[in-house]
């Protein structure tokens, strides 16, 4: 079978320190939650509880009012202890609600009903979307049903794409998605087609050492009216850029003599949640995240409620290699304000700037608010104006970045990537990370 791929260039490399593809391990759930409001690129989200307010697993917190704002939904059962708000690097306000867990969860360990055997139509379908919040988990985070409503102009054909294609080792909580979510990514897939109405072709490209993967989602997919086809594609990064990906669906537009038209690309992650939300009716609650690098003990895929801490996670897999931490390296490392760029590898065009992070303020005992002035609301971390900093995986983004950005609310989840031997020096600093967790803790 021909395999499709950008002419020449490219690298293929492998990474060590990635954790195991073979399966995901079920994260903590976490005694507080920091939930963001703003998870997206688009317009802010109204909060619709106060602190005091008890919350749901599942229930609407934020309606989303703007052009390309998501609902917000609480990802676990508690009450609301406070609201907090800070602002971006381009003086863009954000704001997070923290949640203490307590109360039945709703959706966790519970049979859920499969409302598409009642019959939904497209309109009905698209609404639900919308209701749920789902949102482009790989890329922009734009709202699915914003996304769909541009396509719509383009006339017809229309080609869905799903892209499993695997350039990176540090893919690997999209790679564990799609086997063990296989038969959810599929029907999301159809599922979208559906809603759009002019959708005429699903093609599954995924990387042609994945082929295996592909022919199983090729034969869960021959249960659905819309034709499907598998595309191989090369595995040398950036192949899942989508300038590059396009390049390889057009050559194979042109060799197998089929017409694909306007092409919308989506990932696994937005193809499950789409699932969810169209078949059990629930919102994005988790993220597969993979944490891993030279500097954690034990790496793993995991599935992480939406809003927990990232120093909750690394602890989770053993903590760091090294947890001993010297006067020299506090003055050596701490005294300086460190600058993190979250630019994307996947889809630069789509920077999202860079944003400073003072260490020396994390480390300053003055910036710790004593839990005792809380009372029975008394948070595990401090509450301050670094805040962002300390929440851990949001709704969008998947791609891959050089220091995983988890920290910050502004992207909503993708997979934590700890690089052990980036290029920033930080990164490569384990006794850094080790102390933040631990004043964390």
């Amino acid at each position: 079978m021909k395999v499709y791929s950008f002419p020449r260039g490219g690298l293929s490399f492998e990474d060590p320190t990635v954790p195991p593809r073979n399966s995901s391990v079920v994260a903590f759930l976490p005694a507080f939650s920091v939930i963001p409001l703003t998870q997206y690129p688009g317009g802010r989200v109204v909060p619709l509880v106060s602190v005091g307010d008890k919350v749901r697993e599942g229930m609407l917190i934020g309606r989303g009012k703007e052009s390309d704002s998501a609902n917000i939904h609480a990802t676990v059962p508690g009450k609301v202890v406070r609201q907090v708000e800070w602002k971006d690097n381009e003086n863009r306000r954000c704001d997070a609600l923290i949640i203490r867990m307590e109360g039945a969860f709703e959706c966790l360990g519970k049979k859920e009903d499969n409302f598409l055997k009642r019959g939904i139509n497209p309109h009905e379908l698209r609404g639900l979307l919308t209701d749920y919040g789902i949102v482009e988990m790989e890329g922009s985070g734009r709202p699915i049903t914003d996304i769909l409503a541009e396509l719509s102009g383009a006339g017809r054909p229309q080609t869905l794409v799903v892209r499993c294609v695997f350039d990176d080792p540090w893919l690997a909580a999209d790679y564990v998605l799609c086997q063990e979510r296989l038969a959810a990514v599929v029907e999301g897939s159809f599922i979208i087609a559906k809603i759009s109405g002019r959708i005429e072709r699903v093609i599954f490209a995924v990387s042609y050492h994945e082929k295996e993967m592909g022919e199983a989602m090729l034969a869960e997919a021959s249960r659905y009216d819309i034709p499907s086809s598998m595309m191989l594609t090369g595995a040398r990064y950036p192949q899942r850029n989508r300038r590059e990906l396009e390049l390889a669906l057009r050559d194979y537009e042109k060799k197998e003599g089929i017409e694909l038209g306007a092409l919308l690309i989506l990932g696994p992650s937005t193809l499950a949640a789409t699932h969810d939300a169209a078949k059990y009716h629930r919102p994005i609650l988790d993220r597969y995240v993979a944490v891993g690098g030279s500097a954690v003990r034990d790496p793993q895929v995991m599935r992480v409620r939406i809003g927990k801490r990232i120093g909750d996670l690394f602890e989770e897999c053993g903590g760091f290699v090294d947890d001993t931490v010297t006067e020299a390296d506090y003055h050596r490392h701490y005294r300086f304000q460190s600058t993190f760029s979250f630019r994307s590898l996947y889809a630069p065009e789509h920077d999202m700037g860079t944003y400073e992070l003072a260490p020396d303020g994390l480390l300053n005992e003055s910036k710790f608010v004593s839990n005792e002035a809380y009372g029975d609301n008394a948070p595990p971390f401090p509450l301050g104006d670094l805040v962002q900093y300390l929440s851990a995986p949001g709704r969008g983004r998947g791609a891959t970045h050089t220091l995983l950005a988890a920290l910050l609310p502004l992207l909503f989840v993708f997979p934590i990537l700890f690089r052990g031997g980036g290029s920033s020096p930080l990164l490569q600093n384990q006794t850094y990370w080790s102390t933040l967790l631990k004043r964390l803790a």
